[in-house]
C-alpha cells in the first residue's frame, strides 16, 4: 500500500526554485535590454559597522523608494543565481542592469521581503512599480574592487550615491570586534548594558590597521565616482546626535527627489554605553593606543 502525501526531497523543491528563478532573470533581463525605465538608480556605499541597515530600513518606509539591500556579497541568493547563470550571459554588469530596469526582479524583491516579513510576525508594506521614483541597493567597498562593478557604476547615467561614512575608525574597530564576539548587528527593543568585553590589545591593533586601509580604499574609490551626485552621511550625526536620524532621513529623501516622510524603521543600533562600562580592560587599551594616529579617539 503506497503511503499518502510522501514528501519530496528538499534539493528537489530546491532545483526547481532555481530553476524557475533563473529562467525569471533571463527573461528580467532581455526585458530590461529591450524596455528600459525611466526610474532614477541610487546605491547606498559604505564600509562595515556604519550603520547602513538602519538607513536602508528608513529608504524603504517611503512609498516612492526601493532598495534592494546587499546584491554582490556571495551569501546572497541573487548572487548565487547570477554566478551560476554566468556562462549563460549573465555576467555581473548585466546582472546589475537587471537588477535596476527589470520589473520581474522587482516583483520577485516585494514577494520575498513580503514573506520574510510574515515570518516575522511583521505586516509586509505593500509597494507598487508605478509608484518608485527611485531604484537602489546597498553595498560595501570591497565590492567594488571587481572592475567590472566599479566601471558599470560610473558609465551610469541618472545615478546617485549615498556615502555612509563612520569617522571614528576606533569605534568602528571596536564595533568590528563586538560583532565577532557576540554576533549582534542590531536590535528591535532597548535592552540592558551588555557586560564588559575584554579585547586583546593585538587584536584591536589590528583591526585598526585594516579598518584605516579601508578608509583609504574607500577614498581613491570614491575619487572615481566624484562626477555623480553624491550625498555624504555621517554616522555620528546620524546615529548618535539628538535628532540626527529624522533629520539625516529627510536629506536623503531629498536628495533622491522624493516628498519628506517621517518613518520609523523599529531598528534600534546596539547601544554603545560609556567605554568604560563596555570594555573590560579600557585604560590597557588607551595605553596600547599611545604615540599612535588613533590616540585619543577613545577619549
Amino acid at each position: 500500500m503506497q503511503s499518502k502525501g510522501k514528501r519530496k526531497p528538499a534539493t528537489v523543491f530546491v532545483g526547481r526554485w532555481f530553476f524557475a528563478f533563473g529562467i525569471g532573470w533571463m527573461i528580467g533581463w532581455v526585458e530590461a535590454q529591450t524596455f528600459l525605465i525611466s526610474m532614477d538608480k541610487h546605491i547606498v556605499l559604505t564600509q562595515g559597522r556604519s550603520g547602513s541597515n538602519h538607513l536602508v530600513a528608513a529608504i524603504n518606509q517611503h512609498p516612492s523608494l526601493c532598495n534592494y539591500g546587499e546584491v554582490l556579497g556571495e551569501w546572497s541568493m541573487p548572487r548565487k543565481i547570477q554566478r551560476r547563470l554566468k556562462y549563460l550571459g549573465l555576467s555581473t554588469p548585466r546582472y546589475l542592469s537587471a537588477l535596476y530596469s527589470s520589473r520581474f526582479a522587482f516583483e520577485c524583491a516585494h514577494a520575498v521581503s513580503s514573506r520574510d516579513r510574515r515570518k516575522r510576525g511583521q505586516v509586509p508594506h505593500p509597494k507598487y512599480w508605478r509608484d518608485v521614483r527611485s531604484l537602489g541597493v546597498k553595498d560595501f567597498f570591497i565590492h567594488l574592487r571587481e572592475p567590472s562593478v566599479l566601471r558599470w557604476i560610473t558609465q551610469q547615467k541618472d545615478f546617485r550615491i549615498i556615502h555612509l561614512v563612520r569617522a571614528n575608525i576606533v569605534q568602528r574597530a571596536l564595533s568590528r570586534l563586538r560583532l565577532q564576539r557576540t554576533g549582534e548587528v542590531l536590535q528591535r527593543s532597548v535592552v540592558g548594558n551588555p557586560e564588559p568585553l575584554y579585547f586583546e590589545p593585538k587584536d584591536v591593533l589590528y583591526q585598526l590597521l585594516l579598518v584605516t586601509e579601508e578608509a583609504e580604499e574607500e577614498a581613491r574609490l570614491m575619487e572615481q565616482m566624484d562626477h555623480l551626485p553624491i550625498l555624504s552621511v555621517s554616522f555620528e550625526e546620524y546615529l548618535q546626535e539628538p535628532g540626527g536620524t529624522d533629520l539625516t532621513h529627510q536629506r536623503v529623501f531629498e536628495f533622491l527627489g522624493v516628498p519628506p516622510l517621517h518613518v520609523t524603521t523599529g531598528h534600534r543600533r546596539i547601544r554603545s554605553p560609556r567605554l568604560e562600562d563596555s570594555i573590560a580592560n579600557l585604560s590597557e587599551i588607551q595605553q596600547a593606543l599611545c604615540f599612535t594616529p588613533w590616540e585619543g579617539m577613545l577619549d
